[in-house]
């Protein structure tokens, strides 16, 4: 069992007010958020693991899926992606799900970096891919029988 006596459970807001060009509901997601990061050479590894324990307190906190990926062209430049379920559980983390504990974890990973841009890159409302889906299967429909299909 790991030893979590060092932790520090006491809830923590210290994200920002999370903010669209839109009102999502609750429901929609899920929600992807990027960090773009960029870290020197000489700082990499050091980065790379902190950020390791960045997943796991992304994960503890509401994020379904956590990866990191490094700029083919760009080897200074990484990218943080993590999902939440929805909108509702996205605004949870930035109004009191984090912990004192989390909050030190990210400042340390973050701070390798020299420059951050956070983005929520996709949202969206659920159902809405049945319903594209759907859409797709009745246009390819009408274009099959408008060929002479059955």
């Amino acid at each position: 069992m790991p030893e979590t006596g060092h932790l520090d459970p006491q809830p923590a807001v210290y994200w920002p007010e999370a903010r669209l060009a839109y009102d999502p509901e609750p429901d929609t997601g899920p929600v992807l958020i990027s960090v773009d990061l960029t870290v020197a050479p000489e700082r990499q590894a050091a980065f790379l693991e902190a950020m390791g324990q960045l997943r796991r307190s992304r994960l503890r906190t509401g994020a379904t899926r956590w990866e990191l990926y490094r700029d083919g062209e760009r080897l200074n430049r990484f990218v943080e992606l993590f999902s939440v379920p929805s909108w509702e559980e996205h605004l949870r983390q930035h109004a009191g799900r984090l912990t004192a504990t989390d909050r030190v974890v990210e400042e340390a990973a973050l701070a390798f970096s020299t420059r951050q841009r956070e983005r929520i890159t996709c949202c969206r409302r659920s159902g809405e891919r049945r319903l594209r889906t759907l859409q797709i299967t009745i246009e390819c429909l009408k274009d099959f029988r408008k060929r002479g299909g059955s």
